[in-house]
């Protein structure tokens, strides 16, 4: 007598179909989510470290009796061209180029005795195995929060940073060595800091027209269209997709000081609208003119350009 063996129930075409189709479904909105929570996590970082910058540059204040500058020559090279980003610059000052701490420029720290705080000096300060007395860091370290332009390229090769930020020669500090503060994105934060001009942003050339703000001060990153000693154009390609932020136009001029810089006419966004203080125009306004001033007129502005990567737009992380 044969014995029959039931059969073993299995699935059928479409309800592997249908099960196939519940797991991609499932997907479509998990990863989304995930993508969401993994992005506000780095945003969250950005400001966290926006705000430890910014403790960091009032510690400075308090033992120098100045916030750190954003602006000029790279002090390791003589008689260059070579200018520092706001950027580098903040954390030259916070934490010093190799993340040991900073040494006072003053006629104490005169390291030849020829009267003069220059190049050599600063060289000798930083220079492998120098032994000089240090300030700060005033920046903790968190793990890798900081990262040369030189490294910097690397991770984004098809990024095309202008020669100015990148001069490469053998000094050890030269403008593409010199690093700068990532946000939670890995990328740039930018510094400015406020100057005593009467007018809130720098309009042309020449030391009378520069404002409360100077977009040159970081103008590799943002680009600029105002005349100054290095021509940005357009901007540092932070994401490697030909994308430009719009923080390159001013927007704003001596002749009509009190027109609004986020007028929807001017388009893309400028950097007098990132940085104006929307409160200020607002009650001041009188027939749709009001006074354009910037936040924090004085101490100092610090942007990280968000997710986006693109410095200007609605996601940046600010300290204001």
């Amino acid at each position: 007598m044969t014995r029959r063996v039931a059969a073993k129930p299995g699935f059928t075409l479409i309800e592997l179909l249908v099960v196939i189709a519940i797991i991609v479904l499932l997907i479509g909105i998990l990863v989304p989510a995930l993508n969401a929570a993994r992005d506000q996590a780095k945003k969250a970082s950005s400001a966290a470290r926006i705000k430890a910058l910014g403790t960091g540059a009032e510690m400075f204040h308090k033992e120098l009796d100045k916030y750190p500058r954003s602006s000029g020559t790279n002090p390791f090279l003589g008689g260059t061209s070579d200018f520092l980003s706001g950027a580098q610059w903040l954390l030259v000052q916070l934490s010093g180029p190799d993340l040991r701490g900073y040494v006072k420029p003053t006629k104490s720290n005169d390291t030849n005795g020829d009267g003069k705080i220059d190049e050599v000096d600063w060289n000798a300060w930083y220079a492998l195995g120098a032994d000089y007395s240090r300030v700060g860091p005033f920046m903790p370290p968190e793990g890798d929060n900081s990262i040369s332009a030189e490294r910097y390229t690397s991770l984004n090769p098809s990024a095309d940073p202008p020669p100015a930020l990148l001069n490469q020669t053998a000094n050890n500090w030269d403008g593409g060595k010199i690093p700068f503060y990532l946000d939670g994105f890995n990328y740039p934060i930018l510094y400015y800091k406020a100057g005593q001009s009467k007018q809130p942003f720098t309009t042309g050339s020449g030391a009378g027209n520069f404002g409360r703000y100077n977009q040159l001060d970081n103008g590799v990153f943002t680009g600029s269209d105002v005349d100054g000693p290095v021509n940005y154009g357009s901007g540092w390609d932070l994401i490697g997709q030909g994308k430009l932020h719009g923080m390159g136009k001013l927007g704003w001029s001596s002749s009509n000081p009190n027109r609004d810089p986020a007028d929807p006419s001017l388009n893309p966004p400028t950097f007098a609208s990132v940085v104006y203080d929307r409160n200020i125009y607002e009650t001041t306004r009188v027939n749709n003119q009001g006074r354009v001033w910037p936040h924090k007129p004085d101490g100092f502005i610090l942007v990280s350009p968000g997710r986006d990567g693109l410095y200007g737009t609605q996601d940046d992380v600010r300290n204001y």
